[in-house]
């Protein structure tokens, strides 16, 4: 038995069998909605509109949790994405050859154009990577993947979505003979699993990985396409090809000692150049908080996401991306929040919601803001902004744990390299999150340590950008090849104080 799926407002109509969920169905339209829970049914952000013939009103479900039993219309408000078709006919020429440098990210893949006749690079896609139905983290990716199945299904996932995107943005354009090459970055999971290669050494002890460096041509089947692909090395179970590739670029740069270096991300890299040029390097496991992925109203840097927050006249105010209307909050905006509220103590030190507020405010009391609210809901505390938004107290506790796994691993990472913290001159904040951070609130909440007398400096994401640079430049790549071999990776998983020093981290 099938049934009969019309999409409002466009009014498309599509057959689908019957008991089919509706989150798939979506994800076959490709309407791809963020269900961070795995489709639990607990995180509601794929929370969409539905009638039935019978009904005269919408009314509201969870596309993870209900199959489909008879004719439906779904309703969902989509950001409307701008073409870039007319930004890549401008970039290409006719005499020119190109590459593609890409950046696979555990939550978003990133794809550049790059023209290597003019040593320009033009950003054309970035996209959610499709593996995170799967799991937001590496440690559930690799957890699913042990499932011979379910690997072949998460490598096809990705490149799947790869080949879309390339076909999205280059058909009809005279490209397909110009280019060349491929160079991708990513960390040592996502790069497994890219490969489908089975991830489950990387999630336990020793943590053993492949030596050899991945050069592998044939693993993305494009129709038009056939580039010769070249995946920057990776260097443990924990530093992979992306943190490689940056810590080059770092060097290219001439930031060559006493350095500090972040990759904010699901996965937070953190290394330290000391003052002879070693390097050491850790991971911790932030997880997808400051992407938006286990936030109530949390989202990407999309269109509709408050990107920051700041204060005037006693009021909230924000600035949303690409839009009037906030439909959540991302990363940057969430680190504004959070320590806003921390300097008016309406969040404590120790991250509780502080249970004086008074939500009847009156001028000339406390300085708390007027345009919030604490509210109650399922026995749940919140923060209500603007009547729209909400922040919960799981939510501050899920920044908690990003930022206290982020400064317990530098404080681990300068103890084993013998190294002090007061000898940084150099503090680098990389990822797409850190291009447009506020750095006294990042600092203010202590995600790393305080370093009195560096300078600091936002790169963006330098995954990408050395993805870039190896395609522009073959001395470039040799210089991953060096570097690789230099880096001291620092197991903390197992470190016999990280519990009590993280426990020690989680206070902002």
């Amino acid at each position: 038995m099938n049934h009969k799926i019309t999409l409002y407002p466009s009014q498309k109509k599509i057959i689908f069998p019957h008991n089919t969920l509706l989150l798939d169905i979506l994800k076959k339209l490709s309407i791809d909605l963020e269900t961070p829970c795995g489709g639990k049914g607990f995180c509601r952000k794929c929370l969409i509109m539905i009638k039935t013939k019978k009904a005269k009103d919408f009314s509201s479900c969870l596309a993870c949790q209900i199959f489909l039993k008879e004719d439906l219309i779904i309703k969902i408000d989509l950001p409307k994405k701008l073409s870039n078709s007319k930004k890549i006919k401008e970039f290409i020429d006719q005499k020119s050859n190109f590459a593609l440098a890409l950046d696979l990210g555990t939550t978003t893949i990133q794809i550049s154009l790059v023209n290597l006749t003019k040593k320009k690079t033009l950003l054309i896609d970035s996209f959610l990577n499709p593996q995170k139905k799967y799991g937001y983290d590496v440690i559930s990716r690799i957890a699913a993947a042990q499932d011979k199945k379910n690997l072949d299904k998460i490598s096809y996932l990705v490149i799947k979505s790869i080949n879309r995107s390339l076909i999205k943005n280059l058909k009809n354009l005279p490209l397909a003979p110009k280019i060349k090459e491929m160079t991708l970055a990513g960390n040592t999971t996502m790069t497994y699993l890219l490969l489908g290669l089975d991830p489950s050494p990387l999630g336990q002890y020793p943590y053993k990985v492949k030596k050899t460096v991945f050069h592998k041509s044939d693993f993305i089947n494009l129709t038009s396409l056939s580039p010769k692909i070249f995946l920057h090395p990776v260097s443990s179970a924990f530093i992979g090809g992306d943190v490689i590739g940056g810590i080059a670029l770092l060097d290219q740069l001439k930031y060559k000692k006493n350095i500090f270096f972040i990759d904010l991300g699901t996965n937070g890299e953190i290394c330290l150049i000391d003052n002879q040029e070693n390097i050491y390097a850790s991971s911790s496991a932030m997880g997808p908080a400051l992407e938006g992925m286990n936030i109530s109203c949390g989202m990407l840097a999309s269109q509709g996401a408050i990107n920051h927050f700041w204060e005037e006249k006693k009021e909230l105010k924000y600035s949303v991306i690409e839009s009037n209307e906030p439909k959540g909050i991302c990363g940057t905006g969430l680190i504004d929040l959070l320590s806003l509220l921390l300097k008016r103590n309406i969040i404590t030190k120790t991250g509780l919601i502080s249970q004086e507020f008074d939500n009847n405010y009156t001028s000339g009391t406390k300085n708390y803001f007027k345009n919030i609210k604490i509210i109650k809901k399922r026995k749940i505390t919140s923060i209500l902004l603007f009547d729209k938004i909400l922040l919960s107290q799981q939510d501050i506790r899920n920044i908690q744990l990003a930022k206290g796994a982020s400064l317990a691993t530098s404080y681990l990472l300068f103890k084993e390299a013998n190294y002090k913290k007061e000898n940084i001159s150099h503090v680098i904040i990389s990822g797409t999150l850190g291009k447009n951070l506020n750095i006294d609130n990042f600092k203010k909440l202590k995600f790393i340590p305080n370093f009195k007398k560096a300078k600091f400096h936002l790169l963006g994401n330098t995954s990408l950008q050395s993805a870039e640079l190896s395609c522009l430049d073959p001395n470039f790549r040799k210089k991953i090849l060096v570097i690789k071999k230099k880096i001291k990776t620092i197991n903390l998983a197992n470190h016999k104080i990280f519990a009590k020093t993280f426990l020690k981290s989680l206070n902002f």
